[in-house]
């Protein structure tokens, strides 16, 4: 970029999926990252909290700190922060949900920006365009189905010549917004005051809502490792050889989706991530969608 030029949303978006690798992926999708540190030497946590899925051993004194400080400013548990009970729930909500939620019907969906890899022996990840696609229509159509069992109309946005610059204007901001959220309001320690008034936009999304007549935007995205037939062996050996000697095993993949509920002013009014160590597959269409429902189990009631 020559000096003095402005900023082009649509020139980065271009310029990051020409030169895109491994690294550059988890920048732009901060999921990615902090689901995977979520799974490093972690156990099954019993209550919900920051954390994506699980909470890592070495990170439950902080925890156990933070609930020690509500303790000591509060006098009780009963009664802490609310940004602390914010900080228990699995998913962000802007403090003006409830109302903002009652005019929107009609959801008009981005196309799912899903990445799907092949995961070998040796950890190298190596991007599958095929799969990559077939993960794609998988997530929409469970999108579109677990929706529909609701009662709430999804749609999604055919992005030709005049909708490429607005989805990839809007998907440029939303991705530094998301990185913004999971640094302020998911990670050890959060911020108080982002989760007391969860108040991020994406700018105006007009000309995306229009097309569809929704009420209205959806954005998700997510990643799925997938594990070759050497690794999975790999990964039977060492489950055996850690029940011996508790070493820890080798993952068999993660895979992880993001979703977004943005109103018209481009706020945005609900927001989740989930994890999950290689249970799904998200080329398969009954496993996209049931991972799907369980990204959306807390979804807000619009319409209402």
């Amino acid at each position: 970029m020559t000096r003095g030029a402005a900023f082009s949303p649509r020139a980065a978006a271009r310029k990051r999926r020409n030169s895109m690798n491994l690294r550059e992926m988890a920048l732009a999708l901060p999921l990615l990252p902090a689901v995977q540190k979520a799974f490093e030497g972690a156990e099954p946590c019993g209550a919900r909290g920051g954390t994506i899925v699980r909470q890592p051993r070495h990170l439950r004194w902080c925890s156990a700190m933070l609930a020690s400080v509500v303790l000591l400013t509060t006098g009780c548990v009963v009664g802490a922060p609310d940004w602390y009970r914010r900080y228990q729930q699995p998913y962000r909500a802007h403090p003006d949900l409830d109302r903002r939620v009652k005019t929107v019907r009609v959801l008009s969906a981005l196309p799912p920006d899903i990445k799907i890899y092949e995961l070998t022996a040796g950890g190298v990840q190596d991007l599958r365009d095929d799969w990559s696609a077939a993960g794609r229509d998988a997530v929409f159509k469970g999108l579109t189905e677990v929706f529909h069992e609701r009662g709430i109309a999804v749609r999604q946005l055919t992005v030709d010549n005049t909708m490429r610059a607005p989805v990839e204007d809007v998907t440029v901001l939303y991705r530094a917004v998301s990185s913004s959220i999971v640094e302020h309001t998911y990670k050890h320690p959060p911020f108080p005051t982002k989760l007391e008034n969860f108040d991020y936009s994406v700018g105006p999304v007009d000309s995306l809502l229009q097309r569809n007549q929704a009420d209205a935007v959806l954005i998700v995205y997510g990643v799925d490792q997938i594990s070759t037939a050497g690794r999975k062996a790999l990964r039977g050996v060492g489950l055996v050889l850690g029940a011996v000697t508790g070493q820890p095993v080798m993952r068999s993949g993660i895979t992880a989706l993001n979703i977004a509920l943005v109103d018209r002013s481009g706020a945005v009014l609900w927001y989740k991530i989930a994890g999950d160590d290689g249970g799904y597959d998200l080329r398969d269409p009954q496993s996209a969608k049931a991972f799907v429902q369980r990204l959306v189990a807390d979804f807000p009631k619009v319409g209402r």
